[in-house]
């Protein structure tokens, strides 16, 4: 069992971390919606995109917790948001710049929409599911 300031300071990343994952899909739904689309079904696959990212890193997320040390798990939480971080930092160029200038035409199409968005979200949402069980497994 962790001391209540390491406890604390867990608790603090949790939130840190959720609080970063609410406006980074916020961020990236407003962005993505230029390209795909604002009806119904445009902001239905974004948000299943960012949905099954989150689910399939927390699956992933909850096994690999499982076999890491603590140190670990906080070093992969490190890492995961890390490369989250980075990855914002290059989503308005990847989701404006790339995908709704350069191909915003193939919008058109509803099945390549959604694969482009899931492939788009995959690896941030994917990160963002893993971090939770990493860091809640530093904590037990």
């Amino acid at each position: 069992m962790s001391s209540l300031p390491v406890r604390l300071w867990v608790l603090f990343l949790f939130f840190l971390s959720g609080f970063a994952a609410l406006v980074y899909q916020v961020v990236w739904q407003r962005l993505l919606v230029v390209f795909a689309g604002g009806d119904v079904l445009a902001i239905t696959i974004i948000v299943t995109a960012f949905m099954a990212g989150l689910g399939c890193g927390s699956f992933f997320g909850g096994g690999l917790a499982d076999k890491l040390s603590r140190r670990q798990n906080l070093l992969l939480f490190g890492v995961a948001e890390a490369l989250i971080a980075l990855f914002g930092l290059v989503s308005k160029p990847l989701f404006y710049d790339l995908l709704y200038l350069k191909f915003g035409g193939i919008a058109d199409s509803r099945v390549l929409t959604a694969l482009v968005l899931i492939l788009a979200l995959l690896l941030p949402t994917f990160l963002m599911g893993l971090s939770l069980p990493v860091l809640a497994r530093h904590d037990s």
